[in-house]
């Protein structure tokens, strides 16, 4: 994840999660991005916020979309 951050977000740290958009679909049933999770960091996050791990997973794809979809 590190490596796919500092690479394509110029951030060089692993990120719980990275978003990519592909812009606006020319037709419907098109993927519009992608939604990297990274498990060791969400985790983490989960031990430091005191939640379930999938419920920081279902959190991090949420965001992730919600960012791709805000592009």
């Amino acid at each position: 994840m590190k490596q796919i951050a500092t690479r394509y977000k110029k951030e060089p740290v692993a990120l719980p999660v990275l978003s990519f958009s592909y812009g606006q679909p020319e037709k419907e049933d098109v993927p519009i991005g992608e939604v990297f999770i990274c498990y060791p960091q969400a985790i983490l996050l989960a031990a430091e916020r005191e939640k379930r791990v999938d419920d920081i997973i279902s959190f991090l794809v949420q965001h992730g979309i919600e960012n791709i979809l805000n592009n």
